[in-house]
């Protein structure tokens, strides 16, 4: 796939025409101020997960997948509309799974290679470099339930290091799933925050220092060399607040303790020189607020 990327500054042209970074250190997205993304890393992802499943000795990849294809299944409908669908199932339903793996690249969440594909019975993709596995299935079972008008059952496996295939059937003997989610929307707050925006696509230039690898869906922070993605801020919140009905357990209080433990434990020497108002741009440059 070919990429467009800004010619000023290198960012992808896709984060520009899509996001804004707004004074009160929020990222949102330009068609839906509501719809707020986080620059998150992964690492930090798949340590909080393993951290939950430890303490609470309870499998939760499957609870993450569902959580996650609930969360994403709305914006995948905004996407493609029905009548784009149904101009689609003529056409052929490369051109969704085309468009979700432009996306995915772009917002570093892994690489994928489209696969077979069959109108309303089956999808195929592999899946590189995930930025966490069990929301990307979610993610895939999401885009299939749309391009596919129906329930779907999801299947993967390992195909090599980093890379799986994933599979996904029309299913009409599969329950309708359960669509509902609680969408949260913190209230927009006065700020004072101001980056200098490139004068091209007006993205802040300090995010140009982010290195994309869009053959394989990473970004990188070369401050600490950590691999970071850009998230829906509720998804995340959704995915704990499913974890916190099904277990029992305090989740988000153990999310927000494993989160502090892992950024401890990985400040760059840089960061920890870095003042007050330095942490307070970096939150917000990455959509947290301050």
């Amino acid at each position: 796939m070919k990429y467009k990327t800004c010619n000023e500054c290198g960012v992808p042209e896709a984060i520009g025409r899509c996001y804004v970074w707004n004074s009160d250190g929020t990222i949102t997205a330009k068609d839906d101020p509501d719809r707020r993304m986080v620059i998150f890393e992964t690492e930090n992802l798949t340590k909080l997960f393993g951290y939950l499943e430890q303490t609470t000795e309870t499998p939760i990849d499957g609870i993450i997948s569902e959580a996650k294809r609930k969360s994403t299944l709305p914006a995948t409908r905004r996407m493609f509309s029905e009548f784009r669908v149904q101009v689609m199932q003529v056409l052929g339903m490369h051109p969704v799974f085309r468009k979700f793996a432009e996306q995915g690249c772009v917002l570093g969440l892994g690489g994928i290679e489209l696969g077979k594909i069959k109108r309303l019975r089956r999808a195929e993709v592999e899946v590189s470099w995930p930025y966490s596995l069990p929301m990307s299935l979610g993610d895939f079972t999401a885009s299939a339930q749309v391009s596919l008008r129906g329930p779907v059952k999801t299947e993967w496996e390992a195909v090599e290091e980093r890379k799986y295939g994933c599979r996904a059937t029309a299913s009409h003997l599969e329950k309708a799933p359960d669509e509902k989610t609680k969408k949260s929307v913190p209230p927009r707050l006065p700020g004072d925050v101001e980056f200098k925006p490139c004068s091209a696509c007006e993205v802040p230039l300090e995010i140009a220092r982010y290195q994309w690898d869009l053959e394989k869906g990473i970004i990188t922070d070369p401050l600490n060399a950590h691999r970071v993605a850009f998230l829906q801020a509720w998804e995340i919140e959704n995915v704990l607040r499913e974890l916190e009905n099904e277990l029992g357990e305090n989740v988000i209080q153990l999310f927000v303790t494993a989160q502090q433990d892992f950024l401890i434990s990985t400040v760059s020497k840089n960061q920890a020189r870095m003042s007050s108002e330095g942490y307070k741009r970096l939150l917000a440059l990455r959509g947290f607020g301050f």
